[in-house]
């Protein structure tokens, strides 16, 4: 397969990382001459959408992958089976650029996938009029609940900017921005409104041809209106947010990506309620994911220090100078201890050694218990 001449598979991304990818399958042998690449754009019970920059079609993942338990994710890149079926069958899914996933809400420790081979994430929040009593304008706009956005976006990799959207329903708009950038430390916030289109100029220049963006969010905040401005058509649905609680009604089912004019891929993704981080063995927890503590902790006494109470701490005396806010070291601290867990959790070795560890401590706390009686 030619890539240098497939310009309509290089325009939805397809670059140099999955092209030698294609290459050493084929000198494997695990691609024939025949096979086709295609990126997925949506899925919807257990089919996908898929597309060759030219032609659309559904597929199912092939039986030996299902079996496998390997896992599609919209945005991801496929090798398709050649076969004359309906159906097109998924043969393999290059190894990704990057993945924004999340915890799996209901008490689970498996991962939803989201968004796959992103390059920009951006993180959609929401102003409220400014006569809406406090919880509506808190739920909008959460320091603490971008931050977690941040922290998934920061592992997946890809580059992170938060848009604060809604700008026309407020006349402190900018001074909102200026606050959320001075909270958010180094973090490029953008002021934006689906409704009027101000502001999405800005956004329009971060969004490279052949790149894709995945737009983020709780529900309400403007997501698919926001797609629907960027690609000047009405592809998304979208209604009001309730009017008690400026919550959104999850209009949006499903994730789907599409072409913008400007030759962007971008993904719209449903509002989450709920943002429980996803760790395993290859999260990495060396670093605090907040630019100010990552930049003072070198100076730390101690090369593993947890900025907790040790002596000759540097992040702890920022605290005390004020360069640091608490309220940021403190979410750094509930980060480490979810995604420790999250990872001892995940790691079937850990949990193994968890579980010994556990009968070892209780057939202690026992026999001390039966010495006691004596």
């Amino acid at each position: 397969m030619d890539f240098e001449r497939n310009e309509p598979l290089r325009r939805l991304g397809f670059s140099a990382f999955f092209q030698s990818q294609f290459q050493a399958l084929s000198a494997a042998g695990e691609a024939s001459p025949e096979a086709s690449v295609a990126r997925v754009l949506s899925e919807e019970r257990g089919q996908y959408w898929i597309s060759d920059g030219q032609h659309s079609r559904r597929a199912i993942v092939a039986g030996r992958l299902a079996h496998a338990d390997v896992r599609v994710c919209v945005g991801d890149f496929v090798l398709l089976e050649n076969e004359q079926h309906t159906l097109a069958r998924i043969a393999h899914v290059f190894t990704r650029s990057s993945l924004f996933q999340r915890r799996l809400p209901g008490g689970t420790s498996a991962a939803q996938l989201i968004a796959a081979n992103v390059d920009l994430a951006v993180v959609v929040c929401a102003l409220a009029p400014d006569d809406a009593d406090p919880h509506a304008q808190g739920h909008g706009l959460n320091p603490r609940r971008i931050e977690r956005y941040l922290r998934a976006i920061r592992d997946a990799p890809a580059r992170a900017l938060v848009l604060l959207n809604k700008a026309d329903l407020s006349p402190l708009a900018m001074r909102h921005a200026q606050r959320l950038r001075a909270e958010l430390r180094g973090v490029r916030v953008l002021l934006a409104s689906a409704e009027d289109g101000a502001g999405l100029a800005e956004l329009e220049g971060e969004l490279v041809p052949g790149s894709t963006a995945v737009l983020v969010g709780s529900s309400g905040v403007g997501k698919s209106s926001l797609t629907n401005r960027l690609l000047r058509s009405h592809a998304q649905a979208v209604s009001a947010v309730r009017a008690a609680d400026t919550r959104g009604r999850h209009t949006t089912t499903a994730r789907q990506l599409f072409s913008l004019p400007g030759g962007a891929l971008l993904l719209d993704t449903p509002g989450m309620r709920e943002f429980a981080l996803f760790a395993d063995q290859g999260t990495e927890l060396d670093s605090s994911g907040f630019s100010e503590i990552d930049a003072l902790a070198p100076e730390c006494r101690f090369r593993d220090c947890r900025h907790r109470n040790e002596p000759g701490c540097a992040v702890l005396a920022a605290l005390e100078q004020g360069n640091i806010a608490s309220e940021r070291l403190e979410q750094a601290h509930k980060f480490e201890r979810e995604l420790s867990w999250q990872q001892r959790r995940y790691d079937p070795l850990r949990q193994r050694e968890a579980r010994a560890l556990h009968r070892v401590r209780t057939r202690s706390q026992r026999a001390e218990e039966k010495q006691r009686r004596r």
